[in-house]
């Protein structure tokens, strides 16, 4: 079988869906599947690389087809990538013969509905990957607003391309409960969480020069990477960070980027909050060794976005088994799977007196800390090892 994944970011590239995705087609190539990309030349967070138009990766064909390179925190920049973007993957689906099968991402919105297009003009299946579930997450965050005309065309297109795919895969079941409660059948849908490779992220000794290096030393860590943005309970962590700032051994550090870095930065200044730390964006080793100088993690959805969209990065944590605070509902695919297997605690987000008890908890009492450490082993190992995960995808694509 022939299978071509679109997505807008793709390898070089690492920071989120795009390392996904690449680590996904290379196990899909050493399970038989023949892949073919079709992406872009832009990056997401990272600095830009100089990219060929065509290049084989580990028996991955990549092409990197035609969008415009418009600054991504631009509304226009951001919006005249994404119409570009679906033009050209429109055309090179259309003209392109060889292939039995479409992967899509929900990220950008509307290019899945291209698979929809194509069904109908080419009669090609396609399976949707739901990272994110639009338009409800831009309405949740006031981006969009409900009832508007760009909301109903998005509720219009989006219904086309969930009841034409031939597989929706996703994240979890709260998000699996969202995309039924739209009218879509549950037996066509498929639960595939995303994963962390024990081979790049794993448990290790950090030399004492990283710790000084990016002034770990002699703290109780406490660390949160990737999207900083409207998504994720920030202002709750900075609740949080408020609270202890008195306590000179424990540091929050804030890794990735987004639209609220900015705003913590300063906070950070005008507060005086010295026991919080921001970085960009961290790859390879660097970023597993900043993931076991952490003494614990935290994980965060924002209030009224559960089964929207699942912070992925939490299984990533969970490989260099240290506890998880996921600030978000129970009921949430992360939040439930840290309450009830004991890899840390699950908190809503106006419980900050309770977080700030709980960090201090874990700080003084080391038997407990190691209890909920063997735990994240435990589940990790059983079940969000890569290969473990990636086929699981790949079952759901030869169906």
């Amino acid at each position: 079988m022939k299978l071509v994944l679109v997505s807008e970011f793709f390898y070089p590239y690492k920071t989120s869906t795009q390392k996904i995705l690449t680590e996904l087609a290379e196990d899909f190539v050493e399970y038989g599947l023949e892949v073919d990309v079709l992406t872009t030349k832009n990056a997401y967070r990272e600095e830009k690389q100089e990219l060929k138009k065509y290049e084989v990766y580990k028996g991955i064909n990549i092409k990197r087809i035609f969008s415009t390179e418009g600054n991504r925190d631009s509304k226009v920049g951001r919006l005249l990538n994404y119409i570009t973007f679906t033009s050209s993957v429109f055309f090179n689906l259309l003209f392109k013969k060889d292939y039995d099968k479409i992967l899509f991402v929900s990220n950008p919105p509307l290019v899945p509905y291209i698979g929809y297009l194509i069904k109908k003009i080419r009669k090609k299946d396609y399976v949707y990957l739901v990272h994110d579930i639009y338009p409800d997450v831009a309405e949740k965050l006031g981006v969009i607003q409900n009832g508007s005309f760009i909301s109903k065309v998005m509720n219009y297109m989006n219904n086309k391309i969930y009841k034409n795919a031939q597989k929706i895969i996703a994240l979890g079941k709260d998000m699996k409960q969202v995309i039924v409660n739209k009218g879509i059948s549950p037996d066509k849908i498929e639960i595939v969480t995303n994963w962390a490779d024990s081979k790049v992220n794993f448990e290790k000794e950090v030399s004492r020069e990283f710790y000084e290096k990016y002034n770990l030393s002699d703290k109780f860590n406490i660390l949160y990477t990737g999207n900083i943005s409207r998504v994720h309970a920030i202002d709750t962590i900075i609740d949080v960070a408020r609270k202890l700032k008195d306590n000179k051994e424990i540091q929050f550090t804030f890794v990735g980027d987004g639209n609220r870095k900015e705003y913590i930065s300063e906070l950070k200044e005008k507060e005086g909050l010295d026991n919080i730390q921001l970085g960009n964006y961290m790859f390879g080793e660097e970023y597993n060794n900043l993931l076991n100088c952490a003494d614990l993690f935290i994980s965060t959805l924002q209030e009224g976005i559960e089964g929207l969209g699942v912070p992925s990065k939490t299984y990533t944590y969970m490989s260099v088994a240290k506890p998880i605070i996921a600030i978000m509902s129970k009921e949430s695919e992360i939040g439930g799977m840290v309450s009830q297997f004991n890899l840390g605690k699950q908190f809503d987000g106006n419980q900050v007196n309770e977080i700030s008890e709980f960090i201090l908890e874990l700080k003084n009492d080391k038997e407990l800390y190691s209890s909920i450490c063997d735990n994240v082993r435990s589940k990790f190992i059983s079940e969000y090892e890569r290969k473990k995960v990636t086929k699981k995808f790949y079952n759901v694509i030869i169906k």
